[in-house]
């Protein structure tokens, strides 16, 4: 029997969403007991401004110290036995915990997340959300990781394996996935749980993020990495052949040919979209919009971006001989 759910939002200069987003989380038509937790994490917007008037708790820091600590000082405040992750630039709908909460009635589930739905209006921010979507819609129900987006985890299991790693300023939610399955629990993704979710608007914002998903990469990848995230594995692969072959053509372009080898790079670089395609044509028999054609060139832009941080990041890990 669940008593009460505690939502943990960690939030730095969340002006644009952060009011959204805790009145989703009050607005819950599951009858049990809740409690909102607000972590300011030293924000120099308004956020705490438009925070002070809502009826929830807030706790606040005197330095930026990073979402995977700010989250924990939300979750040790808790009272409740679950607990739930939520991001700032995220509103649920009203029925997500009734959704959610039925699967902890099997004790072995450690955390359930939700559907993370697109609530950008700019093609950029579109773009990064319907990939995910795609991704979650061909997903299994038992996830070897779940995002800290909007996930519900059991309050004990999180304290048995040490709550999030404080060190980590990206990845991790990974990092807290794999120590679960490994302490014997499974994860859920309850698709009929919903939030929507607002991406970054521009192609920087965008690329700077999966290059630092690429830096974590590098820094953490491990053999149980590469088992629970094949489909990163395999798609690094196939970005690291063509780019190396594409670096072999710049070679022979600068010894031989140069019309013969720049037409070949050309052709070698235009090729990599086309393991997207599927993915591009799944969505746009879905979304109908005329911008989803640009979806393959930017997830073949944000693997390129991958692997230069994997290479960068792999490259200063040996640097300091770990």
């Amino acid at each position: 029997m669940i008593d009460g759910v505690s939502f943990i939002i960690p939030v730095y200069n969340g002006e644009r969403t952060i009011k959204a987003c805790i009145k989703s989380a009050l607005a819950q038509t599951w009858k049990g007991e809740t409690e909102v937790i607000v972590v300011d994490d030293a924000s120099a917007d308004r956020t705490l401004n438009i925070l002070l008037p809502l009826p929830v708790t807030i706790i606040t820091g005197g330095k930026n110290v990073g979402a995977a600590a700010a989250t924990n000082v939300g979750m040790k405040r808790a009272k409740y036995e679950i607990v739930v992750s939520l991001d700032s630039d995220a509103v649920l709908k009203k029925d997500w915990l009734e959704k959610i909460l039925p699967r902890f009635d099997a004790p072995e589930v450690g955390a359930v997340a939700g559907y993370i739905a697109t609530g950008n209006t700019s093609i950029m921010g579109r773009l990064a959300g319907y990939h995910l979507e795609w991704q979650m819609e061909h997903g299994a129900i038992f996830q070897n990781q779940l995002s800290t987006t909007n996930t519900a985890y059991r309050a004990s299991l999180l304290k048995e394996v040490g709550y999030f790693n404080e060190s980590m300023r990206i990845g991790y939610d990974v990092d807290m996935s794999h120590r679960i399955k490994r302490a014997g629990y499974t994860l859920i993704l309850e698709n009929d749980a919903r939030c929507t979710h607002f991406w970054k608007d521009t192609l920087w914002g965008y690329l700077k993020q999966e290059y630092n998903y690429g830096l974590y990469n590098a820094e953490n990848l491990s053999e149980e990495m590469v088992k629970t995230a094949p489909s990163m594995v395999f798609q690094g692969l196939i970005t690291g052949v063509v780019l190396m072959i594409a670096g072999i053509d710049l070679f022979l372009l600068a010894c031989g040919n140069h019309a013969v080898n720049g037409l070949f790079m050309l052709l070698v670089l235009s090729a990599l979209p086309l393991f997207y395609l599927p993915e591009g044509i799944s969505v746009w028999k879905k979304k109908k919009e005329w911008a989803v054609v640009l979806l393959p060139f930017l997830l073949a832009l944000r693997n390129i971006m991958r692997l230069m941080a994997f290479g960068v990041g792999t490259i200063q890990k040996l640097r300091r001989g770990v």
